[in-house]
């Protein structure tokens, strides 16, 4: 996914049993932003999941508004 330009942006979040560390390492090494332990509180991961869609918006219109200004003014 982070290779590929196309998908490069999309958030990659690992929820799994396994928990050590090395595991962690593992999942950041391929591009894992968020790692959420099972069992998990279904409440946590909602909050996550709105905090990433809210951050993958506020980043789109941080875009447009610096496309806005690069734009000759008439």
């Amino acid at each position: 996914l982070r290779r590929n330009a196309a998908t490069s942006n999309i958030p990659i979040i690992f929820i799994t049993g396994k928990a050590d560390r090395h595991f962690k390492e593992d999942c950041n090494d391929v591009g894992g932003l968020y790692f959420i332990r099972k069992p998990y509180d279904p409440d946590l991961l909602i909050r996550l999941l709105k905090s990433v869609l809210a951050q993958d918006e506020l980043g789109e219109l941080q875009e447009l508004s610096a496309a806005k200004r690069r734009q000759p003014v008439a």
